[in-house]
């Protein structure tokens, strides 16, 4: 998904440039952090196994 796409599957005021940057911001540090993969630029993802449920049991996310 883009960002664009993540704000708007949030609710997010896409009509405004500033909580679309915002979103790709918050969708930056989550693949810093490996909850999401930056499949190319600008695109993102669920990771298939995130930091949280390493570790904890779950079954890694298909």
């Amino acid at each position: 998904m883009t960002a664009r796409e993540l704000a708007l599957a949030m609710g997010e005021d896409v009509s405004r440039p500033a909580r679309v940057e915002t979103t790709r911001g918050q969708a930056k540090r989550l693949a810093e952090e490996g909850s999401v993969v930056e499949v190319s630029t600008g695109l993102f993802a669920i990771a298939r196994e995130t930091a949280r449920t390493a570790g904890e049991g779950a079954a890694p996310a298909a």
